[in-house]
């Protein structure tokens, strides 16, 4: 026996047993796909059926282009039925919060918040996201995406994608066909159709007069919009609904406005939204079974 080997043999055993531990959790990584370890000891992912766009962080000179953004993609990702998107009155109070993302989550009900920033340079544009548990506060996803600024209409089709894929969402094919469409091929009717919702949303008279020229000047550019065409018929709605209940040429360009939408996508819940709102008025005298079909639809 030599009893000075042993402080060697211990040595080896301990070398061999920490190969052994780095070639198992080598194999655990290779088998967990390349996810970290830590996020496999934290268990599966958690369930998200509801999500908020906080607004998105604007990293370039262009004021409008985060609100613009984050409209696009509260839009796009409100086309899937398994996932209840805040709408972007409820997280514009959120912009620029120092509050913690788990307590913003809380506070609109939602399981994540959908959190970035958007930056141009040129004809340049990047989106960086991140998707936050309101459980946890844990990120669960995260994605850049570049693409053409006259492209970016695409952006939010793409986001949708990565998310629905990510979460594991159940989507029908209508709304795969909805989510793999582009709005429109325009980029300068697109800016004018994400310009237009932003004024829309803040209902008042001189905003309202503000989105319907720039939804005029969408469809114009393309008379294939079908969306612009809902919106500008939901801006003709408000005006005859909240400022001018006597301007009927404004209702008669509402419901062509409408009709051409649903002619160019019987599908599209924005346009039998804008003609629920546009029949249930005081000139069309508040047909209450007409209008509820309608909204009964859009949902």
């Amino acid at each position: 026996a030599h009893p000075e080997r042993a402080p060697l043999h211990r040595a080896a055993g301990s070398r061999r047993l920490y190969v052994g531990l780095a070639l198992g959790a080598l194999v655990l990584a290779v088998g967990l796909g390349g996810r970290r370890v830590a996020d496999w000891f934290r268990g599966p992912p958690p369930q998200v059926r509801s999500l908020a766009v906080l607004p998105l962080e604007n990293r370039s000179g262009d004021s409008s282009l985060g609100e613009a953004m984050t409209e696009a993609l509260i839009t796009d990702l409100g086309r899937i039925g398994a996932l209840r998107v805040t709408s972007l009155s409820g997280v514009m109070p959120y912009q620029a919060s120092t509050l913690p993302d788990t307590q913003i989550a809380r506070e609109l009900g939602v399981d994540a918040v959908l959190q970035g920033s958007a930056a141009r340079s040129g004809d340049h544009l990047r989106l960086d996201l991140r998707l936050i548990s309101a459980a946890s506060g844990h990120r669960l996803w995260a994605r850049r995406f570049d693409e053409r600024f006259g492209n970016r209409s695409s952006l939010g089709d793409a986001v949708s994608r990565s998310l629905v894929s990510s979460l594991r969402l159940s989507v029908t094919p209508s709304e795969q066909r909805q989510v793999r469409t582009a709005p429109t091929t325009n980029a300068e009717a697109y800016d004018y159709f994400l310009r237009g919702k932003i004024h829309s949303l803040r209902n008042n008279r001189r905003d309202d007069s503000i989105a319907t020229d720039l939804f005029e000047h969408a469809v114009a550019l393309d008379p294939n919009f079908a969306a612009a065409y809902a919106e500008l018929a939901y801006a003709y709605g408000q005006r005859t609904f909240l400022f001018e209940p006597r301007d009927t040429a404004a209702l008669e360009k509402g419901l062509v406005a409408v009709e051409k939408a649903l002619q160019l996508d019987p599908d599209l819940a924005e346009a039998h939204f804008a003609r629920a709102f546009l029949l249930w008025s005081p000139s069309s005298r508040f047909p209450h079974e007409l209008a509820i079909r309608e909204f009964r639809r859009a949902i």
